[in-house]
């Protein structure tokens, strides 16, 4: 792991599928116009010996990966919308402060589409299922 030089990636966000994405039985329903939360300052340069890339973005090379029976994510299919909500406005100074975000508009923005991160959900509530 390192310091993304672009900077936090902070609220929904979008993932793009490898071909290996595309057939994995807890991602392959997930396409572009489903949003994930994502709430990290690093990210992941190279993949681990074994492992197979199965999501990115323009912000971080490796979303998701697969090690053996292992799904590993970047992003948190773990954090629901309520606390990213709270995350964000725990946040706000800091974020308006450093750049992060933009101005308060900006802010708005985030903070209005958190919910759209809660498809990212179902990879986890399908995990479990599994």
């Amino acid at each position: 792991m390192s310091k993304n030089p672009q900077g936090i990636e902070f609220g929904s966000i979008s993932l793009s599928l490898t071909d290996a994405g595309q057939e994995h039985e807890l991602l392959q329903d997930f396409h572009v116009q489903k949003k994930v939360h994502a709430t990290h300052g690093d990210y992941i340069e190279t993949l681990p010996n074994n492992t197979q890339l199965l999501a990115y973005n323009d912000n971080s090379p490796i979303q998701a990966y697969q090690y053996g029976n292992v799904l590993a994510t970047q992003f948190h299919p773990d954090v629901p919308v309520r606390r990213m909500q709270e995350l964000l406005e725990s946040r706000k100074e800091k974020y308006l402060a450093t750049g992060v975000v933009s101005d308060e508009d900006a802010f708005v923005r985030i903070h209005q589409d958190l919910d759209s991160g809660a498809a990212g959900h179902t990879i986890l509530q399908d995990f479990l299922i599994i």
